[in-house]
């Protein structure tokens, strides 16, 4: 049984790297936690926030690039940047 239960069960993750307009407060970081906790598809503890920079390895066969996109905004962030690649083995 998968360590993961709100995946697919997919070999591979797509990450993320999302470049902020501007540093998340600690309301809209709270907001996008829960968010994306509630939302499901997002591989547990692969969230990280550092200054302007969010990364994250979600499962493409749950959730798209847009919806993600559209999970952070609601949390107010405002973006500059959005990159994809698909997250190396292991990760």
């Amino acid at each position: 049984m998968s360590d993961e239960p709100n995946l697919s069960g997919a070999e591979e993750y797509i990450s993320a790297e999302i470049d902020l307009a501007h540093e998340l407060d600690p309301e809209q970081e709270k907001n996008l936690r829960a968010a994306l906790e509630k939302r499901g598809g997002v591989r547990r503890d692969s969230l990280s926030l550092s200054g302007q920079r969010i990364t994250v390895y979600y499962d493409p066969a749950q959730m798209t690039q847009d919806e993600l996109v559209a999970l952070i905004q609601q949390a107010g962030a405002q973006m500059s940047d959005v990159q994809t690649q698909r997250a190396p083995a292991g990760s």
